[in-house]
């Protein structure tokens, strides 16, 4: 696994990844929560883990599409 995220985008995503986590508990410990605060607290923890790893599954899928856009632009299947 390569890092493809730097040291500030990093601290970004663990600090805005503690935020959205520390709020979904906040909103999950109420009665009346639905299923919301779950899946936010998911994308927060998955933000923190991002950040603490350095490395974006959506940054390596996009840099591998494009890596491949670039070694045949047309999309083209060319068997030869």
């Amino acid at each position: 696994m390569k890092q493809n995220v730097g040291i500030v985008d990093a601290l970004i995503r663990i600090t805005i990844g503690l935020v959205i986590l520390t709020w979904s508990v906040s909103k999950g410990c109420s009665k009346h929560s639905k299923g919301f605060p779950l899946l936010s607290s998911l994308i927060g923890a998955m933000k923190v883990a991002e950040g603490i790893t350095k490395f974006c599954p959506i940054i390596y899928i996009a840099e591998k599409r494009n890596s491949q856009a670039d070694i045949n632009p047309n999309n083209e299947f060319n068997p030869s």
